[in-house]
């Protein structure tokens, strides 16, 4: 679970492959399916929370949220944290 994780967060496209590689390796399917949706949740929660302060940044700058950056980077900072010290105390 932790491999498919990484690899997924990883901007290494096709992930085809990465898929095909699982497959060869013999990741059994729960393992693979959860290390997926744990690397999606990231990029599904930043879409769903800051999709439209994105829209409004583009859209027009006066109407962006500076509290609302403001917390998705404190966030990212403790998410980043916390990945860190687990993987740490997992051996990686």
């Amino acid at each position: 679970m932790t491999a498919v994780f990484a690899s997924n967060m990883l901007p290494t496209p096709p992930f085809v492959v990465q898929n095909v590689i699982a497959g060869a390796v013999r990741i059994p399917l729960w393992k693979f399916m959860l290390g997926t949706f744990i690397a999606l949740v990231p990029g599904m929660l930043a879409w769903t929370v800051f999709g439209d302060q994105i829209n409004a940044a583009l859209e027009d700058g006066s109407k962006v949220s500076y509290w609302l950056v403001g917390a998705a980077l404190i966030l990212l900072a403790a998410f980043i944290y916390l990945a860190r010290r687990w993987l740490r105390a997992k051996g990686f």
